[in-house]
Order: C-alpha cells, then sequence, then structure tokens
C-alpha cells in the first residue's frame, strides 16, 4: 500500500470524451454523456486554466520529483483513448502549451472512435504522456491475479513497443481498486494509480495512489474554478456520490449495474 505518512496536493481533472454537439446528439452513444464535454467547452476551460495562471504537469514529472511542489498546477487526464481526444483535445493543449496525460486502453487501440498508434505516438510527442489503462477495461477487482497480471503487464508493454517510452501510470477501469491490484501493479513496475476519488490530497509511495475530479457535462467556469481549486464543500458532495454510486454496485452486483447504466444512458456497444 502506499505510504499515508507522505501526501501531495494536486487536482487531477479527469476526462474522458471531448465531442462535437453533432456527436452529443446521438440518441445512442458509448459513454455516459456525463463522461463527455463539449469540444468548446473543453476549450474554454483550457483558456480559463491558462488566463489564471495555472500551470499543467503530467503526472509521470511529478512522481520522478523527490518533493514535487505543485501549488497553482493541476494535472489533465483522459480515459479510455478517444480518438476525439487527438482531434478536438489535443490541438487545444498544444496551442497553450499544456501537458497531460492519455490513459490508452490498448485492446482499443485502431478501433472505431479510438486513437490510433500513429496519433498516440503524435500525442506523446506533442506533451500528452500516453499511459495505461488496461487491455480490455473490466473491473481488475473482479478477475483473478493471473488476470490482473495479463491487464496489467500485457497494455504496459504493448505501449512501450508501440511507442518506446516507460509506462509507470495505471487508470484503474472503473474506478474500482483494491489491496491485489495495488500490489500486483507495483510488481509489474507501476509507480503510480489513478482511480475516480474525487480528492486533491493523494497518498504517495510505491505505488502512489491518486484520486481524480470528473470534469463533467455542462460544468460552468465558476463550477470548474472550484473542482481546479479543490472546494472542500464540492469534493465533500462528490464522494458522498461516489460512495452511494459504490454501494448500488455492490448491492446489485457489478453486471446488474452495467445493464442498468447502459439502459439509464442509451449506451450502444
Amino acid at each position: 500500500m502506499a505510504d499515508s505518512a507522505k501526501r501531495l496536493r494536486l487536482p487531477i481533472l479527469m476526462y474522458h470524451e471531448v465531442s462535437r454537439e453533432s456527436e452529443r446528439r446521438k440518441a445512442v452513444r458509448k459513454t455516459n454523456p456525463a463522461y463527455s464535454v463539449s469540444a468548446g467547452e473543453f476549450g474554454d476551460q483550457i483558456r480559463w486554466l491558462r488566463d489564471h495562471g495555472v500551470e499543467t504537469v503530467s503526472l509521470s514529472r511529478v512522481l520522478e520529483e523527490d518533493d514535487p511542489a505543485c501549488g497553482g498546477k493541476v494535472a489533465i487526464t483522459f480515459d479510455d483513448g478517444w480518438q476525439n481526444n487527438y482531434t478536438e483535445a489535443f490541438p487545444l493543449l498544444r496551442e497553450h502549451a499544456m501537458e497531460a496525460t492519455l490513459f490508452l486502453l490498448t485492446g482499443f487501440v485502431g478501433r472505431q472512435g479510438y486513437v490510433d498508434w500513429a496519433q498516440a505516438a503524435e500525442m506523446e510527442a506533442g506533451g500528452v504522456s500516453v499511459q495505461s489503462h488496461t487491455v480490455s477495461h473490466r473491473p481488475l477487482v473482479g478477475l483473478g491475479p493471473a488476470e490482473i497480471v495479463s491487464e496489467l503487464e500485457g497494455s504496459k508493454k504493448s505501449i512501450e513497443d508501440h511507442l518506446g517510452k516507460r509506462v509507470d501510470l495505471l487508470s484503474v477501469p472503473h474506478g474500482l481498486l483494491d489491496r491485489r491490484v495495488i500490489d500486483i501493479a507495483g510488481r509489474a513496475g507501476y509507480r503510480g494509480i489513478c482511480t475516480t476519488l474525487p480528492i486533491v490530497f493523494h497518498s504517495l509511495g510505491n505505488p502512489a495512489v491518486l484520486g481524480r475530479i470528473n470534469v463533467p457535462d455542462r460544468c460552468s467556469l465558476s463550477v470548474f474554478a472550484k473542482i481546479v481549486g479543490g472546494d472542500p464543500s464540492l469534493l465533500f458532495r462528490l464522494r458522498l456520490e461516489k460512495e452511494a454510486k459504490n454501494a448500488l454496485k455492490k448491492l446489485l452486483g457489478y453486471e446488474n449495474y452495467r445493464k442498468m447504466y447502459k439502459l439509464r444512458y442509451k449506451i450502444g456497444e
């Protein structure tokens, strides 16, 4: 387990899709609308960070520093590897010389709607650190040890082989994490594990365990400012919502929860 005595304060923003309005109006989608911001919204948020002097940092760079000083900084992360991260978000990040981290589902690379290896390589070269989100996106806590090893080592090796870089960060699918996953990830060479717990104080260690704050759809700049600032009342409410969701998952069972989730948000395969 990460050393809870050593802690880091850093708002880590979590994004998934950054899409055009035409995509957002589709009747059947591939992800929860709450996990998709418009390209216009994302641009406004990037410009807000610029105008308020907030520096972006890659998580790999933070973990490389013995005593990271992250005051006035924020980390931007993307999960899954949606192609619109390349077509919509990446140009804005590059325009404003901002760093970010892309957690890639290696089993989805090149599929319709997802980045290919050439696009991932271009993002890596342009200041977006490409890291692991496993191979298949299955929740790791429901897998046996050998399957967890396969997911973590397989995705890590695939990115390292294709991009010629070191992979040392993991975003756990669905934000689900337990001690087994932490231990296996550490042995596989990961130095940091990202979850979906909305916090700004993170436990450092080997590996570090890092929470993230989802930037939702239709997020006003006033709310965005509270997210970046780590507003305690907002984070408390988000943690309560997260705990309620986790309790529902436990009550229904993961598979039943996913069926209900897909029906609720009209998510297709």
